[in-house]
């Protein structure tokens, strides 16, 4: 038998060079996994330390602008610096950075201004603690704090840790121009305007001689650590408001100081008691673009000195809540300048103000009384000349001539000392 020849069969080499290949592409491919969750860590580590300064600055400025501002001869600023930074240290460890809260030193908190640079353009932080208005927290996690941010594959990487810094700023500012109320930004005011001044000098029931010039009676305050009333002096003067028994001001041997408004195109008891509770929203201010603003002002208003039962009903529960307010004089006429329309009182609202109702009385057959205090708030819904600043500054940047002028509006525009607006920086 013929025998069939043996055809070899031939093993291939490169089932062998094939290992090292796959075994490098795996490391690669790990390498890069490693990297890419590492870059996820920091990342998010550092959006965490963001959050954390962001909010020990917003905390340390808050205390900043309280109502020890309007307390005279005493020496404020160190006590509010100094509340400000324990604030600020404790909002910074409440906030965890990649698992370990966020220790600030004291270099790390610094308090200045918020100044306008001519030769910039710009504003710029400048580090002083006389009445400051403005704090600059960094956060630092770093290997020279021997706190820097551990990484998850630092066996792959060979990257044990990295370094992370935040820097944030936040500013307050009184340098208020109006109040606005957007859709989703109501304006904490009051619906309330306290009498502003008398031209003649006869009264001196007024805000500019109560308050201003500091002839107010100093028989109670506020503590607003434990948000009650107390019966002491807190070296901030009051203003007694009185009212009328009816809407007919004659008719009491007083005259009133203060009284209700509304928005509206007449004075509504019911709207005026809900804004009494949910302070101005952007519905309320419509008639004036929702806003209102020193410029436009004197306005006229309705209102009555004799609010019925639903204004105090409502009025009650907020006594010791700050709130803006308004100053009014009296006109002569009755039609309100918003509307057009006819109503049995108006007034002419001449400025912004803010404080605190410390007590309410009404006896039937005598005019109501309301003893009021100023007070500092701090609201979004300010609209600062700053901001105008920043808003003409952009606008100039934008084009190629200057339409406007860049000096800061902020240099002839009056402080408010009892409305202040904060805003963030990083």
């Amino acid at each position: 038998m013929r025998k069939l020849p043996v055809t070899p069969v031939l093993t291939s080499a490169r089932r062998g060079s094939i290992l090292p290949a796959v075994a490098v592409s795996i490391l690669v491919i790990g390498a890069a996994m490693a990297l890419a969750l590492d870059r996820a860590w920091i990342d998010a580590a550092q959006v965490e330390l963001t959050v954390a300064t962001d909010a020990a600055a917003l905390a340390a400025a808050r205390d900043l602008a309280t109502d020890d501002l309007l307390r005279i001869g005493a020496d404020t600023s160190d006590g509010r610096i100094a509340a400000a930074r324990l604030a600020a240290t404790q909002v910074a460890e409440m906030n965890r950075v990649a698992g370990t809260p966020l220790a600030l030193t004291d270099a790390d908190i610094t308090f200045g201004q918020w100044v306008y640079s001519q030769s910039s353009g710009t504003f710029v932080f400048l580090e002083t603690e006389l009445d400051p208005l403005a704090v600059m927290i960094t956060g630092i996690r770093e290997r020279s704090r021997s706190n820097p941010v551990g990484l998850l594959m630092r066996g792959v990487t060979g990257q044990p840790a990295a370094d992370l810094a935040r820097r944030a700023i936040a500013t307050l500012d009184n340098q208020i121009v109006g109040v606005r109320a957007a859709a989703n930004l109501v304006v904490p005011g009051l619906p309330l305007a306290i009498l502003d001044q008398d031209p003649t000098g006869n009264r001196l029931d007024t805000w500019q001689a109560q308050i201003t010039a500091r002839k107010g009676g100093d028989q109670a305050g506020y503590d607003t650590t434990t948000n009650t009333v107390t019966a002491a002096a807190d070296g901030i003067p009051e203003i007694v408001l009185s009212g009328s028994a009816t809407d007919a001001a004659t008719t009491t041997t007083k005259k009133p100081n203060f009284c209700f408004v509304d928005f509206s195109t007449s004075y509504d008891p019911q709207h005026v008691a809900t804004m009494v509770t949910h302070g101005w929203t952007h519905g309320d201010l419509k008639p004036f673009n929702h806003e209102l603003s020193l410029a436009n002002m004197p306005v006229t208003l309705p209102a009555t000195a004799a609010p019925g039962g639903s204004e105090w009903e409502a009025l009650t529960p907020m006594a010791g809540e700050c709130r803006v307010c308004l100053l009014y004089m009296p006109v002569a006429a009755s039609t309100s300048t918003a509307t057009g329309s006819s109503t049995g009182l108006a007034v002419s609202i001449t400025g912004l103000v803010a404080g605190r109702i410390l007590s309410i009385s009404r006896n039937a057959g005598q005019p109501p009384q309301i003893v009021f205090q100023p007070g500092v708030i701090i609201t979004r819904a300010a609209e600062t000349a700053t901001e105008i600043v920043a808003q003409v500054a952009a606008q100039n940047a934008n084009s190629e001539t200057q339409t406007t002028s860049t000096a800061p509006v902020s240099s002839t525009a009056a402080l408010n000392p009892y409305i202040y607006k904060m805003t963030l920086a990083h």
